[in-house]
């Protein structure tokens, strides 16, 4: 593939290419002409990536917004922008980004909140991994042998209808405003409101284990790309007591998912290639983790004695997308 600078004589093919990648410019196919035109004006970077002598993407840099980018093959995002660490490339590229601490002053003070919920865990436990019941579901641990282990709690399941707290963190403008960067940065429409659904919480005990290697995707009866999943971390996360995995640009690929068994029978996994790479993100308390719901990711086992993994999990989507699930209807 090769970058240039737009030039006067390609605006036309290069705004064909932006009605073809937005809805925004599809809906009025003189705006993404105007919008070139405007940046050569004003003097913005606007590159142009061709492959085999094809326009395949364009990238405008505004001064103060940063990038726009529009590109029909996204492993060539990076060149466009120029910027191989630029944040908005990385999402791109790898389908994850670290915001390390965050909402660290709030994640105490949270985590106090969980515990208060989990207190009446013990008369709502379910052994059923997916229950659907229109309420909070405590789904029970099980052994290595596969059997639920009375008492203990593997994970929340809607846990937003068990404690008004999580919506409030996964509602907060820290992190909804950078799940609508990223809507604009892949080149969609930024939704005018975005809702959180599938909230979960994991208190991943000592000794014990939350997800195994999945798409969120595929829980969801949809691989759209305008589903972002965010994790939210609220003790001090690393490989010793369970830090989540993931797989760079496995985002692009499909996997297959099997039932588990074993202590990972709750759930439906799916397992990297020999050749993938896998890389262990380990974050301070209250690091915001936002992902694409296509990337293949998981988490170690908790192997210390005595600490915690308190971490939440939800899904961003714009209001209009319909989709669902073996029966449950995912939408607004």
């Amino acid at each position: 593939s090769v970058v240039k600078a737009l030039s006067p004589d390609e605006l036309r093919t290069a705004a064909e290419l932006l009605e073809k990648n937005s809805a925004k410019f599809s809906a009025n196919p003189q705006l993404a002409e105007a919008r070139l035109k405007k940046a050569l004006e004003n003097k913005d970077t606007v590159n142009v990536g061709y492959v085999e002598g094809q326009i395949s993407g364009v990238a405008i840099r505004d001064p103060t917004h940063g990038w726009e980018v529009y590109a029909s093959n996204p492993l060539q995002v990076p060149a466009l922008t120029e910027a191989s660490e630029d944040l908005m490339a990385s999402f791109w590229r790898n389908g994850y980004l670290v915001f390390p601490g965050l909402l660290a002053d709030e994640a105490q003070s949270l985590k106090e909140k969980l515990d208060l919920m989990m207190q009446t865990a013990g008369k709502e436990s379910t052994a059923d991994w997916n229950a659907v019941n229109g309420g909070a579901a405590f789904v029970l641990a099980v052994n290595d042998k596969g059997d639920t282990v009375p008492g203990r709690i593997m994970k929340v399941q809607a846990a937003a209808l068990a404690s008004p707290c999580i919506l409030e963190v996964l509602g907060c403008q820290m992190i909804v405003e950078r799940v609508r960067e990223l809507y604009g940065f892949l080149g969609l429409e930024v939704p005018q409101h975005v809702d959180v659904f599938g909230t979960k919480f994991f208190p991943m005990w000592p000794g014990g284990v939350s997800v195994n290697w999945h798409q969120d995707c595929h829980y969801f009866g949809t691989a759209s790309p305008k589903i972002i999943s965010c994790g939210v971390y609220l003790e001090d996360t690393d490989q010793e007591n369970g830090c989540l995995q993931v797989v760079p640009g496995s985002h692009t690929r499909d996997f297959d998912h099997v039932p588990g068994s074993g202590v990972h029978a709750q759930g439906e996994w799916a397992a990297p290639g020999a050749a993938d790479e896998v890389v262990d993100v380990v974050v301070p308390a209250g690091s915001v983790v936002l992902f694409n719901s296509r990337l293949l990711h998981g988490a170690r086992r908790n192997q210390h004695g005595s600490r915690t993994r308190y971490s939440l999990f939800g899904h961003y989507v714009p209001s209009e997308l319909n989709f669902g699930w073996r029966g449950t209807d995912f939408s607004h």
